[in-house]
């Protein structure tokens, strides 16, 4: 042990890129929210990049689909704000 009563006070964490839990003691547990955001923000980022490369395929058929709608579209908002 490092420091006496290491263990009195941390944090159970979950290590995904090696696929286990760990105890870590309160002399390292300190950065525990820092990591546990940089880790938030490093997923969600994988999270926009993985969807972004899944939709970039569809992006030219559903600004086909927007195409071929814009007169009725146009249309309605005319109508929406006649009577409004």
């Amino acid at each position: 042990m490092c420091t006496k009563n290491r263990f009195l006070n941390g944090c159970l964490v979950y290590l995904y890129e090696y696929n286990l839990s760990a105890v870590i003691g309160h002399c390292c547990a300190d950065d525990a929210d820092i990591a546990e955001r940089e880790y938030d923000r490093a997923r969600t980022q994988q999270w926009e990049e993985d969807y972004l490369i899944e939709a970039l395929p569809l992006v030219v058929a559903k600004l086909k689909v927007v195409a071929s709608n814009r007169t009725v579209a146009e249309e309605l908002q005319r109508i929406q704000e006649t009577q409004a």
